[in-house]
């Protein structure tokens, strides 16, 4: 299941895992993440998502999602654009209230 995702990620830039509670979505994105990182894909997993709007330090929704990354991993390199980035959300739900995620970023992916 990891390896097909992985392959799925590799030809789609928006990938929706769905599934009732407890049939392993957040297992399945942590082992992906894992398997991700062995093959040096930069991997952002976010088990719980602050909206963009608390990170209106730049001009548009991509900034103020490098400005979240950045302050959720601090350490690791977030620049724009990053190819074959991954950013895993658990509990997706939240982002369906976050506007400047769905109007600036989902709408040009």
């Amino acid at each position: 299941t990891v390896s097909r995702l992985t392959q799925v990620l590799d030809t789609k830039r928006l990938v929706d895992v769905s599934g009732p509670p407890a049939s392993g979505k957040t297992t399945l994105s942590k082992l992906l993440r894992d398997h991700l990182t062995k093959l040096n894909r930069r991997v952002f997993y976010i088990s719980n998502w602050t909206s963009l709007s608390n990170f209106q330090h730049g001009a548009n929704g991509w900034e103020c999602l490098f400005s979240m990354l950045k302050a959720e991993f601090p350490g690791h390199t977030v620049a724009y654009p990053c190819p074959k980035m991954v950013i895993a959300v658990d509990d997706a739900q939240l982002l369906y209230t976050d506007d400047l995620f769905w109007k600036t970023i989902i709408k040009q992916v």
